[in-house]
């Protein structure tokens, strides 16, 4: 499956942002844009949370019309663990709950839940972890806090 191509525009949220971006679009031909342009987000390990809620909030978010001009933001997170704050997932897809730990707070949870308001409009989330196992978190997906 191909994310990036000549079509699609990204935005790399790192320490190392610019040489990340050269060499993305010099694999993929796709453009490095704008944070509020960009079709994909890539929140690398070492952007800040703070530099990730801000992208939440400038990202597009699709229309009514056009809920596929979102954007998609893709975080890398250390890994899928027992450990840390725990989350509960429901929605489609998803036979009655599953429980994770990833690099997601409270703070980002509620950014997501703000731009995912006005169903079919928000973001997507796609999470990395360091052994290359993703998990995709459509916007119709409920993210609580488990204690």
């Amino acid at each position: 499956m191909t994310v990036l191509d000549s079509e699609v525009g990204f935005h790399v949220l790192s320490n190392d942002d610019d040489e990340t971006a050269t060499s993305f679009s010099r694999y993929t031909l796709a453009r490095h844009v704008a944070l509020e342009e960009a079709d994909f987000i890539f929140a690398l390990a070492d952007s800040a949370e703070e530099t990730v809620l801000d992208a939440m909030a400038a990202a597009k978010k699709g229309t009514l019309l056009d809920p596929n001009t979102s954007a998609t933001i893709l975080l890398e997170s250390g890994s899928f663990t027992e450990d840390g704050q725990k989350w509960q997932f429901t929605g489609p897809g998803i036979k009655k709950s599953t429980t994770l730990s990833f690099r997601f707070s409270n703070t980002m949870n509620s950014a997501r839940k703000q731009q995912n308001i006005e169903y079919p409009t928000g973001l997507d989330l796609i999470v990395t972890n360091a052994s290359g196992k993703l998990m995709c978190i459509p916007r119709t997906t409920e993210i609580n806090g488990v204690k």
